[in-house]
């Protein structure tokens, strides 16, 4: 596949923005994690963009700051670590593309999509960089670090391979440690699809759920 010297690594994806994820500016990134029956991998996402679009349109790239919530956290961290990773990556391209439609795409959706493009990743890989930013504690985006012997022989297209399937396991691995925060209403909403808890122990001093978020659970046909 002849790639040149700017296309062999991740770097060409990264060059446009920041080197340093803890000095970018923040934008807040809600997601929901929904139960819909008794059972603890029972469960779907909802992503709400708004602030983290909001931030971006002035073209300036801004980290999202991950908040979860959810109504239980006694399901398998390993899945719930694949499963976010997958959704997050079609949510993110999902919103990426309509805001292109739209033709008011920030300018660094621009700008790294471009690169997307010219290395021939999978469009969800920018949804996964992002991903990987959002769970960054300070490391540098592409670390410094020499080629294990047995991969100097391989062609460039099979490095890039590597460094993607790199990143994905650190995503994962991030991802499997996450905390998530039990809100009182999505846990009376698990509670009443079935799961352990207890309504009497719950604090409803928190802020409440927004109304989307509250007409989504009522929707939800109850066992």
């Amino acid at each position: 596949m002849g790639l040149d010297p700017l296309r062999h690594s991740l770097g060409a994806l990264w060059e446009h923005l920041p080197e340093r994820p803890s000095l970018m500016p923040t934008a807040k990134l809600p997601v929901y994690l929904i139960h819909h029956g008794p059972d603890a991998e029972d469960y779907a996402f909802v992503f709400d963009f708004e602030d983290f679009v909001a931030r971006s349109r002035d073209g300036v790239f801004v980290r999202p700051a991950l908040h979860l919530h959810a109504g239980r956290d006694d399901f398998d961290r390993t899945c719930f670590a694949g499963y976010f990773r997958d959704c997050f990556a079609r949510e993110f391209e999902a919103m990426r593309a309509a805001l292109a439609t739209k033709g008011d795409a920030p300018g660094w959706f621009s700008r790294t999509q471009g690169a997307v493009g010219k290395l021939g990743l999978a469009a969800g890989s920018l949804g996964l960089v992002v991903l990987w930013l959002a769970l960054c504690t300070g490391r540098l985006l592409v670390p410094r670090m020499p080629r294990p012997r047995l991969m100097r022989g391989r062609s460039e297209a099979a490095r890039l391979e590597n460094d993607i399937a790199d990143l994905r396991g650190s995503v994962d691995n991030a991802l499997g440690r996450i905390t998530i925060e039990l809100h009182p209403e999505f846990q009376v909403h698990a509670i009443a699809k079935g799961g352990p808890g207890d309504p009497d122990a719950l604090d409803h001093s928190v802020w409440p759920l927004p109304s989307s978020i509250r007409a989504y659970l009522a929707g939800i046909p109850r066992p």
